[in-house]
C-alpha cells in the first residue's frame, strides 16, 4: 500500500468540482456581457432598467465568484494537506534499531532508521548482501517495505508486533522472531 488509490476519487471529485466551479462563472459573466450590450440597443428609458439590472447582475455575479473562488482555494489547500500527508512516510518509535535473527544457517540483520530508510543486511556462508529500503507504517502492527533494485520498485505488505527486545515480522506466508540489538 504505498499510495493510498482510496484518497484519488475525492482528489479528482474536487478538481473536477473546481473546474466546473470555474466554468459556472465564466458562464454568468458571458450572460451579463451579453444582458449589458444588447440593453445599448434599446430607448434611453430601457437603457436605465438594464443598465440597473445588469449591474444587479454584476453585483450578484461577483458575490458568487467570490464565495466559489474561496471554497475552491479551500479545496485546493484540503487536497495538498491530504496529499503530503498520504505522501509523507510515518514511522513507529519502537522499530527504530537494529534487529537481528538466525534463518536457516544465515543471518538477517534489519536497520530501521528513524527517518524511515533502512537496510536488509543478510550473511550466509561469509557473503553479505546489503539491500538499502524505505518503509512506512501506515497504521500501528502495519508495514510496507519498499525496495529498488535493478531499477524496479518492490513493496511488501505485512505485519509486526515489537514485545520488548524482540520483534516480530509476519508477510503473511512466514512469521519471523527478531532481538534487538
Amino acid at each position: 500500500m504505498l499510495w493510498d488509490l482510496k484518497q484519488a476519487p475525492d482528489i479528482i471529485e474536487n478538481k473536477e468540482i473546481y473546474i466546473m466551479k470555474n466554468s459556472k462563472i465564466a458562464a454568468v459573466a458571458l450572460v451579463a456581457a451579453m444582458a449589458l450590450s444588447m440593453t445599448a440597443c434599446g430607448a434611453k428609458t430601457e437603457e436605465t432598467v438594464a443598465e440597473t439590472s445588469a449591474e444587479e447582475t454584476v453585483v450578484e455575479t461577483t458575490v458568487e465568484e467570490t464565495v466559489a473562488e474561496t471554497t475552491a482555494a479551500e479545496t485546493v489547500a484540503e487536497t495538498e494537506a491530504e496529499e503530503t500527508a498520504a505522501t509523507e512516510p510515518s514511522i513507529d518509535e519502537d522499530l527504530v534499531g537494529t534487529w537481528s535473527a538466525e534463518i536457516e544457517g544465515a543471518s538477517i540483520v534489519y536497520i530501521f532508521n528513524d527517518d524511515a530508510t533502512g537496510s536488509m543486511v543478510m550473511t550466509e556462508e561469509g557473503e553479505e548482501i546489503e539491500i538499502p529500503f524505505t518503509y512506512n507504517v501506515p497504521e500501528q502492527g502495519t508495514i510496507t517495505l519498499t525496495i529498488e533494485m535493478f531499477g524496479e520498485t518492490n513493496s511488501t505488505d505485512g505485519s509486526y508486533a515489537v514485545d520488548g527486545d524482540t520483534l516480530t515480522i509476519d508477510d503473511g506466508t512466514d512469521s519471523v522472531d527478531f532481538t534487538r540489538e
